[in-house]
C-alpha cells in the first residue's frame, strides 16, 4: 500500500467518485495536496488526519445525563 494517493486511490479511499475528488478539493473541503507532474497527490497520513479531524468537529460535545423524550 502506497503512503501517495492519486485522485483514484482517494476517490476509492472516499467511498466517492475521481471526479468528486476534485470538487471537493476545488470547494476547499478537502486538503490541496501537491502536484507532482501534471497530477495531484496526496498523503496517506494527510487525508487520515483530515478525516479524524473531521470525525472529531462533527461529534461536538459530550452531553451528560441526556434523555430521550417521548412525547408522554
Amino acid at each position: 500500500m502506497s503512503d501517495i494517493l492519486g485522485a483514484k486511490e482517494l476517490a476509492a479511499m472516499l467511498g466517492c467518485a475521481r471526479t468528486q475528488v476534485y470538487r471537493l478539493v476545488k470547494a476547499g473541503k478537502l486538503p490541496a495536496g501537491f502536484h507532482l507532474g501534471t497530477e495531484l497527490r496526496w498523503t496517506r497520513e494527510s487525508i487520515l488526519n483530515w478525516a479524524r479531524e473531521r470525525e472529531r468537529l462533527q461529534a461536538g460535545p459530550v452531553i451528560r445525563g441526556y434523555q430521550k423524550r417521548t412525547g408522554k
